[in-house]
């Protein structure tokens, strides 16, 4: 373990690549928060469309699936 200390507060880079990795790249931008305190747009707007695709993804996924199978496994 290294005795160097880094700022991984909220609102750093640090801060959400802590998260991504902790809790994993889906869970952390669709589930876990929106990172208001990121000032950066970009950041913001890709964030945004990975939501949005992920979304969509899930949605055509779930329209195709038989929806018996979805219910035994307690999926909405």
């Amino acid at each position: 373990m290294s005795d160097q200390e880094f700022d991984d507060e909220p609102g750093t880079w640090n801060f959400v690549a802590y998260k991504m990795d902790y809790e994993g790249l889906d869970y952390c931008f669709r589930c876990y928060a929106d990172f208001e305190e990121m000032d950066d747009p970009e950041f913001h707007r890709l964030r945004q469309e990975y939501v949005a695709a992920a979304d969509a993804l899930e949605s055509y996924i779930k329209a195709k699936v038989d929806p018996k199978y979805l219910e035994a496994l307690g999926i909405d």
